[in-house]
């Protein structure tokens, strides 16, 4: 039975799948267990753009608790180090009713980094990916998605 509700937002078709295909294992649904998590997707693009159609998409609707899952392949690619980390820190400033979780660079890093290294396409990856989901159990994207949802689980159990 849910008590709470939780809005997962992705950057992309294919993070989309992944994440959805996430949340059907057994132990993952076993942690959710109090959450009914809705799930949709941007078309990929710049991370402000992103965020600003995840704000979009939630209005009117009351989660307790939003999280948006984005690459940060665009602004490695366009920012030095410390103008990325600038950028980031506006964004998770501007955008502070979301909980933004930042991936290495993108989701098929995420993949390869618990798949081993695999070659191949972004769709020869997602299946793999998808093929395997048992894996990521442990996974750093994961775990950061976990993180977000106990801290936010244990603050309305004790209100």
């Amino acid at each position: 039975m849910s008590k709470y509700t939780c809005f997962l937002y992705s950057e992309g078709g294919r993070d989309y799948k992944f994440l959805t295909n996430l949340f059907k294992v057994d132990q993952i649904k076993y942690h959710c267990r109090k959450w009914k998590i809705t799930h949709d997707h941007a078309s990929g693009c710049d991370p402000e753009v992103i965020l600003t159609q995840c704000s979009k998409s939630i209005s009117g609707v009351p989660y307790d608790l939003i999280i948006c899952v984005i690459d940060r392949d665009c602004y490695v690619n366009r920012f030095h180090v410390k103008q990325m980390e600038r950028k980031i820190k506006e964004l998770e400033t501007k955008f502070s009713g979301i909980k933004i979780i930042w991936q290495i660079e993108n989701a098929e890093d995420e993949y390869r980094k618990v798949l081993d290294p695999i070659k191949g396409s972004k769709s020869k990856l997602l299946k793999q990916a998808i093929k395997n989901i048992d894996h990521f159990i442990r996974s750093d994207i994961w775990k950061k998605i976990n993180k977000c949802i106990l801290e936010k689980e244990k603050e309305l159990d004790n209100s």
